[in-house]
């Protein structure tokens, strides 16, 4: 072989995209490759693809550097001028990026979380805005900057607004996680309103007379007109995902450590349940006795909440796209693909009806890291997935061995985008000619290239409908027809119409859709009057949704036939039928008990009895007050009965629960005052109900520590105290959990003289409780750990760990982490649970959690410090607010507290994990300690 031909294959091979599918789990017949990296991108939050099959990336270098001050002195170097959106594209068509360009690089981009090429409009997410740019003459240079929508919370934080897709009905649609509250006025002047984020006072009322909680989903038109939440209640979504009959599709993160995350399809005008329905308390406090964590999490159990369709374990989801394209293998058609960064995976969530709703079928993995890579595969972060022109899969890595919590490691903003092609199979990206090709665009398996299709169909005007028709009279892939049935509704065409009756339920479904979208109240009732009979409870479902809106007068007769064809056990069915009666549940309740029940509430059948439990008006109560007394009826039964009476809020139900809770045997007895303790401070504040419970739940002991402790209190405060009596003080003090808080308490008020400071150090460092010592880190001066400097975390790497002495240390009384952390089913449950901890981080991850604790706080354990007008300091999370503060205290416990006897509330920076200097840990047990966590147990995979 000559050097010529040597030189060439050299060259040839060094250009070729580099093959990775050895190095993850990849579904059969599918390859990836790397298709661009560093230092053609940087930190890739979000992507997208346009017509010309080119990737778009947002970019992330400045992340977490307004919340973060002291990223600089760890090294990070931000991006002065703002981040950027780049466009990278492979102009030779050898699969892989040979171009990257500079779209913009603006001071207003901090980390932005969305991107969408929709026609001649970059539309880019970064709250507190979504910013337009246009580029009109295609020069990829943007003419033109405009604030499309502001006032989102969640500014440079991963709960802020999302990115934005193009949906078949030529609406834009985007969600926005929890980091609230958002007030957002859309171009017609309507304002959206939603509450702060975690459990806190009910929002206001936004302008459709609706009080929306937490996370959001929604739809705009493109004009900016037309703001409309369509669900709600989520913790942090990422992104959504449509389908071309219109369904959504969308994950969402769990409270760390919960092995809680999920995939939801969304139900229009669904709460889903992160919070209590009225946003004030977490779903910790209302756990009932028996539910599972992950079914508490997202209150699955409660009337007027949502399922999710399939809970996914422990994570960070992010990017979601419904494939909808052909070049990859059959079983991928209509598959959710779901990007979750901390399990460093993408799966494909194959998905079909059940009932009115749907089920997650299989769950593929698309693409994961091989857990034998080690720390290495703990890297890949996938923050987003997107579908090519040509049908190939384009997933974004934000490259880093730490994800939540706002944490990173990765100083170098490393990313890379990756290309998931069919094994062996050559794509090119579709070039799309938008005269002739308009249709093909409209019907791209690219999400937003579509809206190039729809454009360019509507500007020909009746050759543009003209050709849609012609297209939708000739196909036959129920895809395809539904997208262009909606182009057709939006056209006035006949086609809609006529597809009502068509034989699949999904092209009905869509037809009412699309008409939907475009009909004034009476041609609504019309055609839900058409489909109120339908065969399919999905097409039942749309009517029942529909009529939400719709008076009672022109609507009630169409909602009591929804009720006759509910069958018991379709739990979506029931939502949508309660969400079609809302507010109309007490003048249909009649016609319904009359119909449906009957006046003796034992024989109630179990469709009824459903419905009692969805509905519960107060009229409700006598029948659903019998079912719980009926010994008859079996123990779940009356349960279900007595959770919907926790649910009225009306003195009759308070009462009736109060009653159970005084009267009934275990376990209702338990139930009940779970359930009135619940409600006391909130829905049945007016009642009484805080009374009943004072003489129901003992008070606190006054034990012969509580009373020294606060002689010691009593003694710090005393004027003209020597210094002696104030040492002795300081020193019982410092020594127990109560007094340790009250000196916290002190230093955050500014209430502990400075020459004292030195002295509640010397002790404060040796309380037993964990979580004193560590927030005492935030106010105090920490004593060297045996007078020399810890080892850094890579000298921690090199030294090798034992896994069993590291159990020791977890279970063990110095340490203590067994007591706030479960692990495989031991422990306590004030903390993450840290059995499946490994799947998310590596052991380089790991060590900096424990040695950094405060960098990356989970959230919904942030730590509160809280002092009263009485002297008294508490510490722990929030998990309920309003008029009562609720604190989980880290015995466990939750305490009430009047928000009227706060002297000062304060959210600590500091964790209550201690780092391992406070936990009293040599270097070889934190290594131990590592190697035990990082040994998952197997039963805790999926």
């Amino acid at each position: 072989m000559n050097l010529a031909l040597v030189a060439l294959i050299a060259l040839l091979a060094a250009s070729s995209p580099k093959d990775v599918t050895a190095d993850y789990d990849v579904a059969d017949g599918l390859e990836v490759k790397v298709w661009a990296e560093s230092p053609q991108l940087h930190n890739p939050t979000n992507i997208d693809v346009d017509r010309r099959g080119r990737v778009w990336v947002a970019e992330g270098v400045n992340y977490r550097f307004t919340i973060k001050k002291d990223l600089r002195e760890k090294g990070f170097v931000p991006r002065d001028g703002g981040d950027r959106i780049v466009i990278l594209e492979d102009t030779d068509g050898d699969g892989d990026a040979d171009t990257s360009k500079v779209f913009v690089q603006d001071k207003d981009l901090q980390a932005p979380l969305g991107i969408a090429v929709i026609g001649d409009k970059v539309v880019v997410s970064c709250s507190p805005r979504i910013i337009v740019y246009t580029d009109a003459d295609g020069d990829d240079k943007p003419e033109k900057k405009e604030i499309f929508l502001d006032g989102f919370g969640g500014i440079d934080h991963d709960h802020g607004v999302h990115a934005f897709s193009f949906g078949p009905d030529g609406r834009w649609y985007f969600n926005a996680g929890n980091h609230g509250p958002h007030v957002v006025k859309d171009r017609a002047g309507f304002t959206l309103r939603t509450t702060k984020e975690g459990p806190g006072p009910g929002g206001e009322k936004s302008d459709d007379g609706r009080v929306w909680v937490q996370g959001v989903a929604m739809r705009i038109n493109s004009d900016g007109t037309g703001l409309r939440v369509l669900a709600h209640n989520f913790r942090n979504v990422y992104e959504l995902g449509l389908d071309a009959f219109g369904n959504l599709w969308q994950n969402d993160n769990d409270d760390d450590g919960n092995a809680g995350c999920r995939m939801s399809w969304l139900m229009e005008g669904g709460s889903y349940g992160y919070t209590s329905q009225n946003g004030r308390r977490g779903w910790r406090v209302d756990q009932r006795f028996g539910q599972s964590t992950q079914v508490a999490h997202w209150h699955q159990e409660d009337p007027g909440t949502v399922p999710p369709t399939e809970v996914t374990g422990p994570g960070s989801p992010t990017g979601l796209v419904v494939y909808e394209g052909h070049a990859l293998p059959s079983r991928f058609m209509g598959a959710v693909l779901n990007a979750d960064a901390g399990r460093s995976s993408v799966w494909a969530h194959r998905v079909k009806p059940a009932g009115a709703g749907y089920t997650s079928i299989e769950r593929i993995n698309f693409m994961t890291a091989l857990a034998s890579r080690g720390d290495e595969a703990r890297r890949f972060r996938p923050s987003d997935v997107a579908v090519g022109t040509d049908g190939s899969v384009f997933i974004a890595d934000w490259y880093d061995p730490i994800v939540g919590g706002h944490g990173m490691a990765d100083k170098e903003s490393f990313g890379r985008i990756f290309r998931v092609v069919p094994k062996g199979g050559t794509l090119k990206p579709a070039k799309y000619d938008l005269g002739a090709g308009a249709v093909e665009a409209l019907l791209s398996p690219a999400v937003n290239v579509r809206a190039d299709g729809w454009q360019a169909l509507q500007k020909q005007g009746p050759a543009g409908i003209a050709a849609a028709r012609k297209r939708f009279a000739a196909e036959k892939d129920p895809r395809a027809r539904a997208r262009l049935l909606w182009f057709l509704a939006a056209a006035k065409q006949a086609e809609p119409g006529k597809a009502l009756r068509d034989r699949d339920a999904d092209i009905r479904i869509t037809a009412f859709r699309a008409l939907r979208a475009h009909a004034d109240p009476k041609a609504l009732v019309k055609h839900a009057s058409a489909l109120v009979g339908d065969a399919s409870p999905a097409v039942r479902r749309e009517v029942a949704i529909a009529l939400r809106d719709v008076p009672v007068a022109d609507s009630g007769t169409l909602l009591l036939k929804l009720a006759q064809s509910y069958r018991p056990g379709d739990r979506t069915l029931l939502e949508a039928i309660g969400t079609g009666m809302d507010g109309k549940e007490a003048a249909l309740w009649p016609t319904l008990l009359a119909k449906l029940g009957a006046a003796d509430p034992l024989r109630w059948s179990p469709a009824f009895a459903d419905l009692a439990w969805r509905l519960h008006p107060e009229a409700s109560v006598p029948g659903l007050a019998a079912r719980v007394h009926a010994a008859a009826l079996p123990m779940p039964e009356r349960q279900r009965a007595l959770v919907a009476l926790a649910f009225v809020p009306s003195r009759a139900a308070a009462d009736a629960v109060v009653k159970v809770a005084e009267t009934a045997q275990e376990p209702l007895k338990g139930y009940a005052l779970d359930l009135a303790f619940d409600r006391a401070t909130d829905e049945w504040r007016d009642f009484g109900v805080a009374d009943h419970l004072k003489n129901l739940r003992s008070k606190e002991p006054d034990t012969k520590e509580s009373r020294e402790t606060a002689a010691w209190k009593a003694m710090l405060r005393k004027p003209g105290a020597t210094r002696d009596e104030q040492g002795k003080a300081i020193e019982a003090l410092a020594a127990t959990g109560d007094g340790g808080n009250h000196l916290i308490g002190m230093a955050a008020q500014g209430k502990l003289p400075k020459e004292l400071q030195d002295a509640v150090a010397e002790s404060i460092f040796r309380n037993p409780d964990v979580g004193v010592r560590a927030l005492a880190s935030q106010y105090f001066k920490r004593p060297a750990f045996e007078g020399s400097a810890f080892p850094s975390v890579p000298e921690l790497l090199k030294m090798k760990g034992d896994a069993a002495r590291g159990k020791t240390v977890f279970f063990g009384e110095r340490a203590a982490c067994s007591r706030c952390h479960e692990y495989a089913g031991q422990g306590g449950n004030i903390g993450p649970s840290l059995s499946q901890i490994a799947i998310k981080l590596g052991r380089e991850a790991l060590l900096d959690s424990v040695l950094n604790p405060s960098a990356a706080i989970a959230f919904g354990y942030e730590p509160w410090v809280i002092s009263t007008k009485d002297q008294q300091t508490y510490a722990g999370f929030v998990v309920g607010d309003g008029e009562t503060v609720l604190l989980k205290e880290l015995t466990g416990e939750t305490r009430m507290i009047p928000a009227s006897t706060i002297a000062q509330r304060q959210k600590e920076k500091t964790s209550f994990m201690p780092d391992n200097i406070a936990l009293g840990m040599k270097p070889q047990e934190l290594v131990d300690l590592i190697e035990f966590l990082a040994s998952t147990p197997a039963a805790a995979i999926r």
